[in-house]
C-alpha cells in the first residue's frame, strides 16, 4: 500500500503543477471567488476513483495555494488522514459510493477527526446519496459535474467555518462556554428541519454570543418588483417593541450592504434618531451579517442591536459571522430534505 504525503508548503505544491497545468486555469478566478483567502495554506484530501476528476480537482485547488493529496484507494486515504494534518476531506460518492460512506463513517468515529469538515461529491440525480451522506456526517455536498466557482465556494466556505471555530478556541479560551456553543451550533442547526425554528435557534445563539440586547433573523423576498425584508424570528423583544424602536427602518438601512455580502456595523447611531413608531429609538449600536448560501445567494441576514454605543467589537463580529455561516449551510440542507 502506498501513502500520500503533502509538500512542505503550498508554494512547493504549486511548483509541482508545472507551467502547462497552471496555464489551463484562468487567472480570472482569483478575482471572482470570495473564499480564496480561506483556501490558502489549507491541506485537503481528495478521494475520487475517477483519475481525470481527481487530477482536475487537485490542480484547481493547488492553483489557490491548497496542498491537495489526491487518492483513489481507501487505505491510502486512511493513511493520509492518520499521518497528515488534514483541514478538509473531499469524498466522491459517484464512482466510490460505498467506499466513500465507509471512509466518512471512519472519520466521524475517530476522535481526532470528528470535527474535520467533509464535502461529498454526488451525482446529478443522486438525492439519496446526498441524504445518506448528511446522515453519515457530511458537512456539505457538491453535485457532479460542478463548476470551478462552486467547488471553491463550498470548500472555502467549510474551511472558513472551521478556522473561525479554531480562532474562537484559541483566542477566547477564557469563554469556554461560548466557544463550545459555536463548536456545537452546526450539529444543533443541521438537526433542525423546520426553517422557522432553525432561524429562531440561530438567532438565539447569535444574540447570546454577541451579547446583543435584541436581534432579528430575516429573509430577502425578491419575488416582487421591490426587495422585501421578511422578519422570520426575533429575540430580546417582541415584534411590537421592535417596530416601535424603528427596527424596520434599520433593516432597510442594512439590506443594501448585506445584499453585497458586506457586514454592516454601526457603533453609535445618533441618540436623537426618530425612526420608530414610538418616537426616539433606544438602540444605539448595530451589527448585521449576511446569511449567504453555498451557491453565493444572499438568503437574508442576522441583525443584532444594543442600547449602548460601541457594543459590538471584532469578537462579536466573529461570532456573528460564524453563526450566519452555519445557518446558511443548515438552511440549504433543510431545503434539500424538504424536496426529498
Amino acid at each position: 500500500m502506498s501513502s500520500t504525503s503533502f509538500p512542505r508548503d503550498s508554494a512547493a505544491a504549486g511548483a509541482q503543477v508545472g507551467d502547462a497545468g497552471r496555464d489551463t486555469l484562468s487567472s480570472q478566478r482569483h478575482q471572482n471567488c470570495g473564499p480564496a483567502a480561506a483556501l490558502r495554506g489549507a491541506r485537503v484530501l481528495i478521494f475520487d476513483k475517477d483519475p481525470v476528476a481527481r487530477e482536475y480537482a487537485r490542480l484547481l485547488l493547488l492553483e489557490y495555494g491548497v496542498a491537495a493529496a489526491a487518492v483513489a484507494d481507501v487505505d491510502d486515504a486512511c493513511t493520509t488522514l492518520t499521518n497528515g494534518l488534514i483541514d478538509l476531506a473531499l469524498l466522491d460518492f459517484v464512482t466510490a459510493r460505498d467506499d466513500g460512506i465507509r471512509l466518512l463513517q471512519r472519520i466521524r468515529a475517530e476522535e481526532a477527526l470528528r470535527t474535520l469538515p467533509v464535502v461529498i461529491l454526488t451525482g446529478e440525480t443522486s438525492e439519496d446519496a446526498k441524504l445518506e451522506g448528511f446522515r453519515a456526517g457530511a458537512d456539505d455536498c457538491l453535485t457532479k459535474p460542478y463548476c470551478e466557482r462552486e467547488l471553491l465556494a463550498r470548500v472555502g466556505g467549510q474551511l472558513a467555518i472551521a478556522r473561525m471555530r479554531q480562532d474562537v478556541l484559541e483566542h477566547e479560551s477564557h469563554r469556554l462556554s461560548e466557544a463550545d456553543q459555536l463548536n456545537e451550533i452546526a450539529l444543533q442547526l443541521t438537526s433542525e428541519l423546520d426553517l422557522k425554528a432553525l432561524g429562531q435557534k440561530a438567532l438565539d445563539v447569535g444574540t447570546s454570543l454577541t451579547g446583543a440586547y435584541c436581534g432579528t433573523f430575516f429573509e430577502f423576498d425578491t419575488s416582487g418588483e421591490q426587495l422585501r425584508v421578511d422578519v422570520i424570528a426575533v429575540a430580546g423583544a417582541n415584534r411590537e417593541q421592535l417596530d416601535a424602536w424603528g427596527v424596520k427602518a434599520l433593516l432597510e438601512d442594512v439590506a443594501g450592504a448585506l445584499r453585497q455580502e458586506t457586514i454592516f456595523r454601526q457603533p453609535d447611531m445618533h441618540p436623537t434618531a426618530t425612526r420608530g413608531e414610538g418616537g426616539r429609538t433606544p438602540l444605539r449600536s448595530c451589527l448585521a451579517v449576511p446569511v449567504v448560501s453555498p451557491s453565493h445567494e444572499v438568503i437574508g441576514g442576522l441583525m443584532f442591536a444594543h442600547i449602548h454605543p460601541g457594543a459590538f467589537g471584532s469578537r462579536a463580529e466573529r461570532f456573528a459571522k460564524g453563526v450566519a455561516a452555519q445557518a446558511a449551510v443548515a438552511i440549504d440542507n433543510a431545503h434539500l430534505y424538504a424536496r426529498a
